[in-house]
């Protein structure tokens, strides 16, 4: 056997580095995204997908520079883990090169479930987008339902400017 294909997911991926590299195996994944693991001795691990940070490229294209944003507010829900993390910490460095935007960063941690404030907050810090890095159950049709009573402070005008840039529902602001 020359190399290893396999295996899924982040934690698998980690668990299962340290038997490959005691057998000198190189090992691909296609699916495990993380930026770094636990340093090894023999390094032979090849990602054939870009990592969490490397996906806040085009969601921070897409929500600033090709709707004509220029503030991007970013909810970290650490329940998403180094995932969620990777994401919103990568947009938040990316848009001030990539765009000349500015950020409103907050974090919360996990398990927490009233999002609410923390959108109204956001959007009281004049973000004209809002990018939600966290777990599913947090990006539900349900938590974005009590997001939306939140901007309702948020003057008409300025609401419908935000629709058409960002599209309807949940899925158009929601990455888990």
């Amino acid at each position: 056997m020359l190399a290893v294909i396999g295996p899924t997911g982040d934690a698998a991926t980690g668990a299962a580095l340290p038997a490959y590299d005691e057998a000198v195996l190189p090992l691909l994944t296609v699916s495990s995204l993380q930026i770094a693991y636990e340093a090894r001795v023999n390094a032979a691990f090849f990602q054939a997908s870009p990592s969490y940070a490397a996906l806040s490229l085009p969601i921070v294209t897409r929500l600033l520079r090709s709707s004509g944003a220029g503030r991007l507010g970013i909810l970290i829900d650490r329940s998403g883990g180094q995932a969620a993390y990777q994401a919103g910490c990568a947009a938040n460095l990316m848009v001030p090169g990539l765009t000349g935007g500015t950020t409103h960063l907050r974090v919360v941690p996990a398990g927490t479930t009233g999002l609410g404030p923390v959108v109204a907050d956001l959007l009281a810090h004049r973000s004209d987008a809002l990018l939600y890095a966290g777990d599913a159950a947090g990006a539900a049709p349900a938590s974005w339902a009590r997001t939306a009573r939140c901007t309702r402070t948020v003057p008409a005008g300025r609401r419908r400017r935000r629709r058409r840039r960002m599209g309807e529902g949940p899925g158009s602001v929601a990455f888990g």
